[in-house]
Formats: structure tokens, sequence, C-alpha cells
């Protein structure tokens, strides 16, 4: 019996999301204990209201002394087992200090894989002979070194009254379908061509679909969305008004989402929605969202490149010879140009949400 178990997760929001598997493997073993979850104080939102979290303890990116010590002694043997899917130095520190019993998984090739290797008493490093290991592969390695039912399913967060405020964002269902489009990420380099949604948007609304536009609270995001679909009738800007809980009540409603590489089209794909991922530079063996599956075994066989379906989520990737590149775009930084994600028109997006319906 683990009465309390500290887990402790990637500083990533996308990640916090991939690992709420575990944290429900977890709760279903030990229905009776209760678990904290150490998290990035940016990614304690992709918590709200899960039902297998007893309190989530925040930190932040560069603490000072005092909150570090704060968080030591607040840790301190507190714990009967820490779980940690956390690959930095800091999160096996912290693990080392809050329980006996402790579980991981360590990548081989990282500078300091032997003493971290050392500061747990269970750990995987193996990759399930796999070329590469996504977070849910990961999080399934963990729960198998601990014997739990491990299904695999995003658990999404849910804030109170969500049904009420998409509500008063969208009225009462009509006859038409509702379409999700989500444009940014956060950074440039992961972004379509404008061209390309206003295109979708109009090819979309010929199909009879309503739209809606999802995004961040940042008043610079918000602006960006306003103006790009300014001129698109009948569209509903949701940045700003929606919470990242509030989501969950949304996709309820939608027939189809289109989104770029991000957290969001990861929750949409785990929700069970048709999901189209207009993919860039990176590997999506590693990143690609997983489609919603009642067998936690069976892996998308997504290839490096070129577009492919797994389920509920159609992949749209660039068959370049240059990708995956795994960089930041052709010029390697935020803000840059990337070929892979210029070249998919919007009738190919229009194609593959048809596809999806069809076999809905």
């Amino acid at each position: 019996m683990q009465s309390r178990i500290l887990v402790i997760l990637m500083p990533v929001l996308g990640d916090v999301l991939l690992g709420t598997p575990l944290l429900r493997a977890l709760h279903r073993h030990f229905p009776e204990s209760e678990i904290d979850v150490l998290v990035r104080r940016s990614c304690a939102t992709a918590l709200e209201g899960n039902p297998d979290v007893s309190r989530i303890i925040e930190s932040t990116k560069h603490p000072s002394f005092r909150e570090y010590t704060d968080l030591v002694w607040r840790l301190l043997r507190r714990y009967d087992l820490a779980v940690s899917n956390a690959l930095s130095d800091r999160a096996a520190i912290y693990a080392f200090i809050a329980a006996r019993k402790r579980v991981t998984w360590v990548d081989p090739g990282s500078q300091g894989f032997g003493w971290k290797r050392r500061a747990f008493q269970r750990w995987s490093t193996d990759p399930l002979n796999t070329p590469s290991c996504h977070p849910l592969q990961m999080n399934q390695r963990i729960a198998r070194l601990l014997e739990l039912p491990y299904d695999g399913q995003l658990v999404l967060p849910a804030a109170a009254d969500c049904e009420s405020r998409v509500h008063k964002l969208l009225g009462t269902p009509d006859h038409r379908r509702l379409a999700i489009l989500h444009p940014t990420a956060s950074a440039p380099y992961k972004h379509w061509h404008r061209k390309g949604w206003l295109e979708l948007a109009c090819g979309l609304r010929e199909r009879g679909y309503r739209l809606v536009v999802t995004g961040g609270p940042g008043a610079a995001e918000r602006a960006y969305l306003d103006e790009l679909f300014a001129g698109t009738p009948d569209t509903v800007i949701a940045a700003g008004h929606l919470r990242l809980g509030d989501l969950r009540a949304l996709f309820a409603r939608a027939h189809a989402f289109v989104g770029v590489d991000t957290s969001i089209t990861h929750m949409a794909a785990g929700s069970g929605l048709p999901t189209v991922v207009l993919f860039g530079p990176e590997d999506p063996r590693v990143w690609a969202p997983w489609p919603r599956s009642n067998d936690p075994w069976q892996y998308p066989d997504y290839p490096q490149r070129g577009d492919s379906r797994a389920g509920n989520v159609m992949l749209l990737h660039s068959s370049l010879p240059c990708v995956p590149c795994r960089k930041k775009g052709c010029d390697n930084r935020d803000n840059s140009r990337t070929e892979c994600l210029d070249e998919i028109q919007a009738n190919r997006v229009l194609g593959a949400i048809d596809s999806l319906m069809a076999r809905k």
C-alpha cells in the first residue's frame, strides 16, 4: 500500500497532458492513496479538475533560493513512492528527496545517466524497440514497472462551469456541423500559412460547417486571430473567452478539428474528435498526437514523412527529403519559415476532413 504518492511530470504543457494516463493508472491501482503532482506553474491548468490528482504542487523554471528550499522542505520524505517521467537533474533530486521508493524512465544517452539511475530503485531505458520513443510509450514503460493497468487515454482538464461558458459563447446548437480551427502554437515556425487558413475556412463554410477558432489568452495571439479571420463571416474567435479546461466541453459539441503541432491538438485527438494535424519539422513518431483507442498496446504506425492516418487522426506531413529535420524551421529559429508546412495546400486539408468524416 502506497498511502502517499508523488508524481513528477515533464515541465511542458503537452507533456503534462500526456502524463495523465499514468496518473489514471496509479489512481486505479492505488484508489485509497493520495496522489500529488509536481509540475511547472505554467502547466498546472492541464490538471484542472483531474479526478486522479489530490494536490498540485507548482514549481518555477528558475526558483529563487527561498523557493527552492521551501519546495525541498515540502517534499522531504513526505511520500511512500515517487514516480517521475521528467528527465532533468532537478526532477531526479526532487524524487530522491521525496520518497524511499522511486521509479522513472532514464535516457541512456543523456549526461548524468549513471547517477540518475542510482537515484532510483526501479527504472527503464527500453524505448520499446522503436527508433524513437513517444512520451505515451515512456509513461507506459513506467506503468509496466509498477504493474499498473494502463489504458493510454488522455484525461482532459475540466473547468467548473465549462458547459455554461461554451454555451454562452456559441449559443444553442443548430443544424450545422461545428469545426474547430487552431492556427497557433508556442512558436511561429509551427504555424501554417495565412492563405491556407483562409481557403480552408472558405471551403468548410461551403460544406456547411460553422467555425470556431481557438487560441491562447495573450493579447498578441488574440489580435492575430481577429485579424486573420476578420473577413470570414460567422466565425467565433474563442481565444481569450475559453480556458484550457473549457475545451473538453467544446470538443463534445464539435465534429472536426484542424490544428498545428501543439498541446491543444493532442487534446482534440485524445478526445476522439476527428482531427487533422498540420505537422512540420518534428518527428511524428515522437511528437504526433495519438488517436483515442481501445487498445493501449496498439501504437500509431506514423512514418517519418508523408501523410498517414491512425484512428481519428489524419496527419498531414511533407515528403521532402529533409523531413523530419527536428529544427525550428528552415532557419532554425522561432520565427523561421517552414517549407514543409508551406507546401500544404487547403484542398489537401479539406480532403483529409472529408475522408475522416466519411469513415466516422
